[in-house]
């Protein structure tokens, strides 16, 4: 997944989605967009949802 830019909504990114690999051994990472520098965020990965969920102010882009 390489996904557009996800913004903030009252400070808090929550973004779920739909697994179709059906693997819970994925590795899945996020970078703020400005630097691309990787950032720390609650990642939870199931066969059936990846759901990531962070505190930001910035832009920031998932890459699986």
């Amino acid at each position: 997944v390489n996904n557009t830019a996800l913004t903030p909504s009252d400070g808090v990114v929550t973004w779920t989605i739909s697994n179709t690999l059906a693997s819970a051994d994925l590795v899945v990472t996020v970078k703020e967009v400005s630097t691309g520098d990787e950032v720390g965020v609650d990642i939870r990965v199931s066969s059936s949802n990846i759901v990531i969920k962070f505190n930001a102010t910035k832009l920031f882009k998932v890459v699986a």
